[in-house]
């Protein structure tokens, strides 16, 4: 059976560092594990474009996890949930029925 597979916008918008060095092999396995019951997964980090809703999709056995990551630090009111609705829309516009939505603090 196939592994358990997450795609990844790599850049961000407005900051030089990349999804890959924030999202690292321990946060991928658990959010893996906790969506599939499984730790090993493969990855592609996308450096084409940059990343709207701090979003990760993880395909596995036919159905497809949109995964929303909050910001690390407060920096304002209302800036945990600043990328959520972007990433609700990408998630909105799936036409695979077997899909979920979840957000991770």
């Amino acid at each position: 059976m196939p592994r358990p597979h997450f795609t990844i916008k790599n850049r961000f918008q407005k900051r030089s560092e990349l999804y890959e060095d924030i999202l690292t092999v321990d946060i991928l396995s658990d959010v893996c594990h906790k969506l599939t019951g499984r730790r090993d997964y493969t990855v592609d980090f996308d450096n084409t474009g940059y990343n709207i809703g701090r979003l990760a999709t993880l395909e596995f056995d036919s159905s497809i996890s949109y995964v929303s990551f909050s910001e690390f630090e407060i920096g304002s009111r209302n800036s945990f949930f600043q990328s959520f609705p972007s990433a609700l829309v990408k998630y909105h516009q799936e036409g695979n029925p077997k899909k979920i939505f979840i957000f991770i603090f």
